[in-house]
């Protein structure tokens, strides 16, 4: 598919007015350069540009590096957003759809199982919109026993939320 500077810029910003709050690098790429739209290198061409005329905001959430659109990058998309092709526009679509389909309404459980030195490591989280509101590790002498747990958080994360809270004596809510 061929794209114009202007269209280049727009394809990278769109993405970030259908997904909140942040991208990381890999999911935006993913995004852009899996649908066909534009290469990688191509791809990375524009979102440096974009980060470097402040089109773009590296933000930190948790520990982790994200990217989000400033207000110059949102009027970018506002005015130039008809120069796109419906088809591309549709394509970006379908794939922010793919990949916020992995936070379930902004909302993600994860669980899984690592080995450790000394036995097994069980690492959980709920994370709204891939902020974490809960993070814990627990360290579990067998790998059965580790993943029994893992498997009960995912099934039941709001009961052990809630079990947190009251295992360290908090109301929720504060």
């Amino acid at each position: 598919m061929t794209v114009d500077d202007v269209q280049a810029k727009i394809v990278v910003l769109y993405p970030f007015t259908k997904f909140r709050p942040a991208f990381k690098l890999a999911e935006l790429q993913d995004i852009v350069v899996e649908t066909g739209i534009l290469d990688f290198f191509t791809f990375m061409h524009y979102f440096y540009d974009l980060l470097e005329h402040g089109y773009i905001n590296e933000v930190t959430i948790g520990s982790e590096k994200k990217y989000d659109i400033a207000t110059k990058g949102t009027e970018a998309v506002e005015f130039f957003c008809n120069v796109l092709p419906t088809e591309i526009k549709v394509k970006l679509r379908n794939a922010v759809d793919g990949v916020a389909s992995g936070y379930e309404k902004g909302s993600d459980v994860r669980a899984l199982v690592e080995p450790a030195e000394k036995g097994y490591v069980m690492k959980c989280g709920i994370y709204e919109w891939n902020q974490p509101m809960m993070r814990f590790e627990i360290a579990v002498g067998d790998k059965k026993t580790a993943q029994t747990m893992a498997d009960y958080f995912k099934a039941n994360p709001t009961e052990v939320y809630k079990g947190m809270f009251q295992l360290f004596k908090m109301p929720l809510g504060e």
